[in-house]
């Protein structure tokens, strides 16, 4: 070899730290990455939790609006009774209604109303969610009842 290529040279671990943990920090570790994970899962229920009942809330007011528009198309009728009865607290359609029913004023109902009307769904008959009859009734559109 060359004498000048005889130089000393140092020695490197490359294996990494060498620090040794103890079983109490090895545990301590794995109850912060426990509860870490556990956050991190609660966050995430508590976020869809809140993103149900924001949707919820929005389809029921789309639901309760298209319901107004068919009240106000046939304020007298079954049709227009069964869209307030599933809008439900609504003192602004209840007055349009009650104004109605008194400038009508002889007791006798502005349209036929038939006692076995073909299209009262089962769930106006008995005591289903009110999200189902709703459904029955933005898909049939209030059909117009016929008397016998």
């Amino acid at each position: 070899m060359l004498p000048f290529a005889q130089e000393k040279r140092r020695k490197i671990n490359l294996g990494g730290a060498t620090s040794v943990s103890s079983q109490t920090d090895i545990l301590h570790g794995a109850k912060a990455r426990r509860s870490a994970r556990e956050e991190i899962r609660r966050r995430h229920e508590s976020a869809l939790c809140i993103q149900s009942r924001w949707r919820s809330s929005q389809q029921s007011r789309v639901v309760k609006r298209i319901l107004s528009e068919l009240f106000k198309e046939d304020v007298l009728g079954l049709n227009g009774m069964r869209a307030l009865v599933l809008i439900g607290n609504n003192d602004e359609l209840l007055a349009q209604w009650s104004e109605g029913v008194v400038r009508a004023g002889d007791g006798e109902p502005s349209t036929s109303v038939s006692i076995r009307d073909p299209c009262v769904p089962h769930c106006l008959r008995s005591t289903e969610a009110q999200s189902s009859s709703c459904h029955f009734l933005l898909s049939s559109r209030l059909r117009p009842t016929t008397s016998i």
